[in-house]
């Protein structure tokens, strides 16, 4: 894996709520093509540490991305703040 910035890291706790009541509650970032949050999200999909799940189409015009199970585990490990065990 290659080096993430801050505002890498920022972006990947920002995804999953972290800073909000319940961590982790939820998991996603909209990004406009082709700006500079797009272009941060795709650094992150590159070094797996995020997924591209919706790209822009007709109905949506924005890039959607999601932390993966990787970039969960570098969040709790930096932060200290732990995810629920699933059900």
């Amino acid at each position: 894996m290659d080096c993430i910035t801050l505002r890498h890291f920022g972006l990947m706790c920002h995804a999953c709520g972290i800073g909000e009541r319940t961590p982790f509650y939820r998991n996603h970032f909209a990004a406009t093509p082709g700006d500079d949050y797009d272009l941060l999200w795709g650094y992150l999909v590159k070094n797996r540490l995020a997924d591209l799940i919706q790209k822009r189409c007709y109905m949506n015009a924005y890039n959607i991305y999601k932390v993966t199970e990787k970039g969960k585990e570098l969040i709790s490990e930096v932060t200290g703040i732990r995810r629920k065990a699933k059900r």
